[in-house]
């Protein structure tokens, strides 16, 4: 659990010390849960109240689309498909997009046309 609360805090900008003060506990508190240790239930809403995906924190799926983050992927996806001029089954497409997402919300990396590049050369 504490890795799946330290990169849901990684995708929303904030840092430990933003999330200890938005929601009232100390440093420790917060760093022991980063750790795996257990999140009260209040503060699992108090988590949500500022945008924590509180599924993902638990189960480290996600329970709600970002839709910007999926936006950017199929975005560059096009980009890059463009750039190469090969065509693409819609269900290759749909497999990059899926595995570009999932690395974008959880490692919060940035996807670059060169990963897109990576993963075609997988489907192709």
């Amino acid at each position: 659990m504490g890795s799946f609360l330290q990169s849901e805090r990684k995708r929303l900008g904030l840092t430990a010390s933003d999330v200890q003060q938005q929601i009232e506990v100390g440093r420790s508190t917060y760093t022991r849960w980063e750790a795996g240790q257990p999140i009260p239930s209040d503060k699992l809403n108090a988590l949500a109240s500022i945008g924590f995906d509180i599924g993902f924190v638990v189960t480290g799926h996600r329970s709600q689309v970002d839709e910007s983050a999926l936006a950017d992927c199929i975005e560059i996806l096009e980009d890059v498909i463009q750039e190469t001029g090969k065509h693409y089954t819609a269900t290759q497409k749909a497999k990059i997009i899926a595995v570009l997402y999932e690395e974008y919300t959880e490692d919060t990396e940035s996807i670059t046309a060169e990963k897109i590049q990576r993963h075609l050369r997988l489907v192709s």
